[in-house]
Formats: C-alpha cells, sequence, structure tokens
C-alpha cells in the first residue's frame, strides 16, 4: 500500500477511524475519501489531520503573533472529498487550526464552509492552502480569511452569496468571476485582497460592473471596487444614491471623485486605503462608521454640509490629517475620531454642534493618551452642552 497517496471509501459515514490507522495518519499526504462522510469523520480524525499548533514569539504575550508550527504537524497537504457526500448538515464542521493543506476539494451536500453570521471557518488562516474546490450544492461562498496564497478557486453557478469577509487577506488571488446565480455581495468580501478585476456573468440580474466597479443593476448603489486595481483615481458615475459598506476598502486608490447624486456612505467604505484627498459632496447626508480610519495617506477631507452626526471613527487613525472641520450642519460627534491620528493638529468646531459622545471602543481617560500633543481644538461653540471634560485641555483659549 502507498502509505503516501491513499484512498478509502465509506459506505458508511462516521467510519473513517476504523479504516485508517493512527500510524497511517502519521504517513499519509494526499488523501481521498469517496463514499459518506460524517461530521464524526472530521471530529475524530480530520481534525488531528489537519491541525497546526500555534506557537508565539513570546510565550508571556499571546498577543505576539502566532506562528503556525508546521514542523510537527501532520504531513496532510492534499485531501479530496469530491467524491464523496456529507451527510450530517450542510455547513462543513470545523477541523484542524491554521491547516497545513495546500488543496482541498470539498464533499457533495456542502452548501457554505461557515454560516452567514460567522466570517471564519475551518479553512480560515490556512497560510499554505493555494486550491478550493467547492461542489455542485454550494450557496453561498465566505470563510477563506486569511489564506495568503489562495489562487484557485473552483465554485459552482449556483451560489448565491459572497459573504462579508469572504476573501479578506487572500492576497494571491487576483479576480473572481460572479455567476448569474448571486443575488448578494457584501462589499467587505473583497476586502486586503489581491483581486485586480471583477468578472460577472451579463445576465445576472442583480448586479453590473461599470469601469471596472460592482454595481446594483440599476447603478444607485456602488457595491465594490477591486481592491488591487491599477487605477488610481476613479469617478463614481452620476446614478450612484448609495457607496455601499466596505465598498473602497484597502482600495489602492489615490482620489476618488463623488457626485451630487450621492445621498449615503455606509460604514467602511474607504477604510485602510491609499487615499490622499477626499471630498464630500453635501448632497451627502448620512455616513457610517469606519469611514476613514487607517486612510494613513490622507492629507485632506472635506465632510458633507448635510450631515448631522459624526460616527465612531470616521477620520480616526490618518497619520497624515492634520486639520479637520466640523460642519455647522452637524449636531453629534464621536469622541473617537479624536483618537489615533498621531498628527491631528487642528479641530475647528461650529455652532451648531450639542454633544460629543462616546459610542466607539474605550473611554476617555484610558484613551486620552491617544490625542496628537499638538492637538488644538478651536471655534469651541456655545451650542455644544455635553462632552466628557477629559478633553477640555484641548479647548483653544
Amino acid at each position: 500500500m502507498d502509505q503516501e497517496n491513499l484512498t478509502i471509501h465509506l459506505e458508511k459515514a462516521n467510519t473513517l477511524d476504523k479504516l485508517l490507522s493512527k500510524e497511517q495518519r502519521k504517513k499519509v499526504v494526499n488523501l481521498k475519501i469517496t463514499g459518506h462522510i460524517g461530521k464524526k469523520d472530521f471530529d475524530n480524525v480530520l481534525d488531528d489531520m489537519c491541525d497546526v499548533d500555534l506557537i508565539y514569539k513570546n510565550y508571556d504575550d499571546e498577543d505576539e503573533e502566532g506562528i503556525p508550527d508546521y514542523k510537527n504537524a501532520y504531513p496532510l497537504r492534499n485531501l479530496d472529498m469530491g467524491e464523496a457526500v456529507f451527510t450530517d448538515g450542510d455547513i462543513l464542521p470545523d477541523f484542524g487550526f491554521y491547516t497545513q493543506l495546500e488543496s482541498i476539494i470539498l464533499p457533495q451536500g456542502i452548501k457554505s464552509i461557515t454560516d452567514e453570521y460567522d466570517t471564519g471557518s475551518a479553512l480560515s488562516n490556512s497560510q499554505r492552502l493555494h486550491t478550493v474546490v467547492f461542489p455542485e450544492s454550494t450557496k453561498s461562498l465566505g470563510g477563506l480569511e486569511g489564506c495568503t496564497k489562495l489562487k484557485n478557486l473552483v465554485f459552482p453557478d449556483t451560489i448565491e452569496v459572497i459573504q462579508d469577509y469572504a476573501f479578506f487577506y487572500c492576497e494571491s488571488l487576483k479576480s473572481i468571476r460572479i455567476p448569474a446565480s448571486v443575488k448578494e455581495i457584501y462589499g467587505t468580501a473583497f476586502a486586503h485582497s489581491g483581486i485586480e478585476a471583477f468578472e460577472i456573468d451579463e445576465n445576472n440580474p442583480y448586479f453590473t460592473l461599470v469601469d471596472g466597479a460592482l454595481f446594483t443593476k440599476d447603478l444607485t448603489e456602488l457595491v465594490a471596487f477591486p481592491p488591487k486595481s491599477h487605477k488610481k483615481e476613479y469617478t463614481i458615475p452620476p446614478t450612484t444614491k448609495i457607496i455601499g459598506e466596505g465598498a473602497f476598502i484597502s482600495s489602492e486608490l489615490h482620489y476618488i471623485n463623488i457626485p451630487d447624486s450621492v445621498t449615503s456612505i455606509e460604514g467602511w467604505a474607504f477604510e485602510d486605503s491609499k487615499l490622499r484627498s477626499l471630498e464630500m459632496p453635501d448632497s451627502v447626508t448620512e455616513i457610517g462608521i469606519l469611514l476613514c480610519r487607517w486612510c494613513n495617506d490622507l492629507e485632506h477631507l472635506k465632510l458633507s454640509n448635510s450631515l448631522t452626526d459624526i460616527p465612531d471613527q470616521t477620520f480616526s487613525s490618518c497619520d497624515k490629517l492634520k486639520k479637520i472641520t466640523i460642519p455647522p450642519s452637524v449636531k453629534r460627534m464621536d469622541l473617537t475620531n479624536i483618537f489615533w491620528s498621531t498628527h491631528l493638529e487642528t479641530i475647528e468646531l461650529n455652532e451648531g454642534l450639542e454633544e460629543i459622545y462616546l459610542d466607539g471602543p474605550g473611554d476617555a481617560n484610558t484613551c486620552a493618551k491617544h490625542y496628537s500633543k499638538k492637538l488644538r481644538i478651536v471655534n469651541w461653540p456655545k451650542s455644544l452642552r455635553k462632552y466628557p471634560n477629559q478633553i477640555l485641555h484641548l479647548r483653544e483659549k
């Protein structure tokens, strides 16, 4: 028997432990399973064969970056279950941790490798994984975050949903084809991926491409822009009313021109992008949280004069931003906007502002150390009635 290349047929699900000895498990590199496979087969056998422990640079501090311990892992690299049927539900069970698999063909009957409320899966952060083949039963794509070498992704024309953070940090994935069956896409699905361009079936009734960007079919919502597009400037078409959640997250764009047809910009829209300058038209009446967080090249930000609330971390952690003016239309502003922008020197307030509140992380005392040492708040308005006392020292006298 070739111990490195093994094919096992399971007449009955949940019997793999009887057909694959513990000694064999330590030698198998390429494993093919046919027949019927169940949850106990994953729990009792494949969990160990695919598991990789994490070691830390500093054992006293588990916040340090974990390193997969491939040296002491089982040798299994390729797992083919394409001719097997999963009998215990329709979601791939959790098995292994930071798997050392290089390729996996999933069994029939699997509709998703993670449920709709979870971004992680058994395959998340599999740093050697380059190929994943989904079965014809697949309805939802997601759970591949952190698979930095993933470049071969095979899935059927039956999928309906591309989930939140589906390909987060899949840096080797250069393109993705969106079938006609897809009717729901989360813009954050492609964050920090290597996707340079989208492809879409022209018969898809829900989505279309305009100048490389993914839009709803009626062209009113911009869903996602390919994060590794080679463009440095992009003009949003005048049919657009909504810039969707995470639409430009981790984008390489330097400039985005927003038309005055846009009324809403959802959360994370520009987070961690390469934007250098951004101006919102006054047609924008609502923005989501963490809008421009971690935009470390952003030097200029003009907010809409129609906003009434500046939510959590709209412009926090923007290292090159030195000045921001809060429009007179704004009545409430989250305090976290002041945090972590270590070079922010001036926040200009206007009459009309009534409250500076804190809904974001931490509290005013613990986060005070994250203010810029040069920060001053100018034009302290008489209308401001509610605010943390900890920021009074920032008030320009």
